[in-house]
């Protein structure tokens, strides 16, 4: 869920001279590719049952919540691209540009799911868990909330996700400036170790869960605390950042960008769509999902997006999608604040009856006001509280540097 901007390429190290700088070419496709995927994301949150009935339909909304792990092995390809040449990285300027992109919105969801908790007739949570509300609202405002299970979906539930980016753009320019130093071969080994890390966890909370269970070791309600910390725990989810990392690095030393068609990312494309559809239906446990299991096929995906040489690429890129695109970051982080506004109105308006989760004039009326919201927020609100927040912070550098005495 990154914007993507122009900046130097990397290429692979040489230790007789600098890395070659190469110009980037706008990942057009991958920008088309986030509005799917927060798409799916909503899908699989608000979608009524009415909508459910296909077959294909219904395996892809069910696992919808599988773009999120995409986003994060996207966001870890996506900063590469853009920040792998800059040597060193400022790791200041970074953090800046990072926080004034994510952060305004994150807080307009989040101030409204505040305002909505009270309004709603949900308002009794708070009261009932006050405790755990309060806790989780502070955390929320610093990112943090992910990082206990009992706060981890307290207030504007998909702020989880932001919770872990917020650790990934922490950790970022230590892992790239360690990563840039490894060969071709030792980067594909750590992509691969990356995805074994990302499911480790997962895989022995699943084998042990029936032994567990059958020995009283432990209650329900600490295994569904287990079950939300290896989900959720930004930790848990840095693997999927780290294989995005690597995968990034790979792409920039070895990629071959062109308007000429390649067969072979087509076939690449289709035999990953086949792979991912074929283990919605047959596949594992859910946490295996939520955890990265279908990294290797995002790899392919994000690759031959990211080359531009198949069909789905130039679909992906046209001038439409792109937009939807930008907007994928609001639209994914406001559908809770969203919805819960889409309610509120049509039960003041004596609309339907606003405790039916599944009815399909709300969520009609909830996904046009979401589009509509996500696309004008990032084409006006977006950019300017961008802008504002950067030009602050280098106004209040510029004055500091001021007051210093030179040393004349």
């Amino acid at each position: 869920m990154n914007t993507i901007s122009e900046s130097p390429a990397y290429s692979a190290p040489q230790a007789e001279a600098p890395a070659r700088r190469t110009p980037l070419h706008k990942l057009d496709a991958l920008t088309g590719c986030r509005f799917f995927a927060a798409l799916a994301v909503v899908g699989y949150h608000y979608v009524p049952a009415s909508l459910r009935t296909n077959l294909l339909v219904r395996e892809i909304l069910e696992h919808g919540f599988v773009s999120v792990s995409f986003f994060f092995a996207l966001s870890g390809f996506v900063l590469t691209y853009n920040y792998a040449q800059q040597n060193p990285l400022n790791s200041n300027k970074f953090w800046l540009a990072r926080f004034a992109r994510i952060y305004p919105m994150y807080f307009i969801a989040l101030a409204l799911v505040g305002i909505f908790a009270v309004l709603s007739r949900h308002s009794n949570y708070w009261q009932t868990h006050s405790a755990q509300f309060i806790l989780g609202g502070i955390l929320s405002l610093f990112c943090l909330q992910a990082w206990l299970p009992q706060t981890a979906l307290c207030w504007n539930f998909p702020g989880w996700s932001l919770s872990c980016e917020a650790f990934f753009y922490a950790c970022f320019p230590f892992l790239l400036k360690r990563l840039k130093t490894l060969q071709t071969k030792a980067t594909l080994v750590l992509s691969g170790l990356c995805w074994l890390a990302a499911l480790a966890l997962p895989l022995v909370f699943v084998a042990a869960g029936p032994f567990v269970s059958a020995t009283g070791w432990a209650t329900e309600a600490n295994r569904t605390l287990d079950d939300l910390w290896i989900s959720y725990a930004p930790i848990t989810q840095l693997p999927a950042f780290a294989f995005g990392i690597c995968l990034g690095l790979l792409f920039l030393r070895h990629r071959k960008i062109g308007t000429g068609h390649s067969w072979l990312q087509e076939a690449a494309l289709i035999a990953a769509l086949v792979a991912t559809l074929a283990l919605f239906h047959f596949g594992p446990h859910k946490m295996l999902f939520n955890n990265g299991l279908l990294l290797p096929v995002f790899g392919v995906f994000i690759y031959c997006l990211a080359a531009g040489r198949s069909a789905l690429a130039a679909f992906l890129g046209t001038a439409p999608l792109r937009v939807l695109g930008d907007a994928s970051y609001a639209m994914y982080i406001l559908q809770a604040p969203l919805w819960g506004l889409t309610r509120y109105v049509m039960a003041a308006l004596h609309v339907g009856n606003a405790d039916d989760k599944q009815s399909l004039p709300y969520f009609l009326v909830f996904l046009a006001l979401l589009l509509s919201a996500s696309v004008l927020g990032s084409i006006y609100a977006e950019p300017f509280i961008r802008v504002r927040i950067i030009s602050l912070f280098a106004e209040r550098n510029s004055a500091r540097e001021s007051r210093v005495p030179s040393a004349a």
